[in-house]
């Protein structure tokens, strides 16, 4: 089954109810009612509630509209799923706060466990080694930033959006804690150049989106901007770690990734 806006035919994604099926066109209203594109709006007897968008439209409504129903159907889960990701977390949480309490290798896999109140077994049906613990961090970090692109992204527009993302960026570092940041930060975290982890991808999305919609002109394409306003990012948390948090994390992040925009840019 596909949903027709504009000219353009998206696809439904699969296992979707009846009232999600009309979830497209409430977003079509939303996206044009706060002019995150261009766009006109057309009454017509078969339909009261068509939009007429332009292609680059159209895409930028299809991925929010996709992203929104997938996580809906991801809710959707059995009892026995929700124990076992209650015991995945409480695993998870117990590592994080012994790793900042008394170090990563000062503690044990035994330890965590006992603190956790599960099996060994238990640990290492959820995670391979302690490291695994740490990994987790950044998958989270990217679900995060996955539910960021499909809420926040519509309240604004241009260069705003490249910082506001980030923003949320530094606020992620700082909820983690400087002591953990400290051990994440380091040359030999090869998981910060991993590629298509979501959120650089989501970036590089999201300023693509902007530079086809005409908000956002740039020097580099968007996978180059997204690189370096990282290197740039990155380069804050390791210099706030050395710092020992002496300073506005956000208001600093910001600042930076600022200045890093303008030079990409194109005037």
């Amino acid at each position: 089954m596909a949903s027709k806006v504009g000219h353009l035919y998206f696809p439904m994604p699969p296992n979707i109810d009846s009232s999600q099926k009309g979830c497209i066109k409430h977003l079509c209203h939303l996206c044009f009612n706060h002019r995150t594109f261009p766009g006109t709006l057309k009454k017509n007897s078969k339909d009261r509630s068509s939009l007429s968008f332009s292609k680059a439209a159209c895409i930028f409504i299809y991925k929010r509209f996709n992203m929104v129903i997938m996580s809906e159907i991801k809710k959707k889960k059995t009892s026995r799923d929700k124990q076992a990701e209650q015991t995945k977390q409480r695993i998870y949480e117990t590592g994080i706060a012994l790793f900042s309490d008394k170090g990563f290798d000062e503690t044990s896999i035994t330890e965590i466990c006992r603190k956790a109140d599960c099996s060994v077994g238990a640990f290492y049906h959820y995670f391979p080694s302690k490291d695994s613990i740490l990994e987790e961090t950044f998958r989270m970090a990217d679900d995060d930033f996955n539910i960021w692109n499909t809420s926040s992204a519509q309240n604004f527009i241009g260069r705003v959006v490249v910082l506001e993302y980030m923003r949320t960026y530094a606020e992620l570092v700082i909820s983690s804690g400087l002591e953990f940041s400290k051990r994440f930060y380091t040359w030999k975290n090869k998981i910060f150049i991993k590629k298509g982890r979501p959120m650089q991808t989501r970036l590089t999305e999201l300023i693509r989106d902007e530079v086809d919609l005409g908000n956002l002109k740039l020097t580099v394409s968007p996978e180059e901007g997204c690189e370096w306003l990282f290197v740039c990012a990155r380069g804050v948390v390791f210099h706030w770690c050395l710092y020992e948090g002496d300073f506005d994390l956000k208001e600093r992040m910001v600042e930076t990734v600022d200045r890093a925009l303008r030079g990409i840019e194109a005037f």
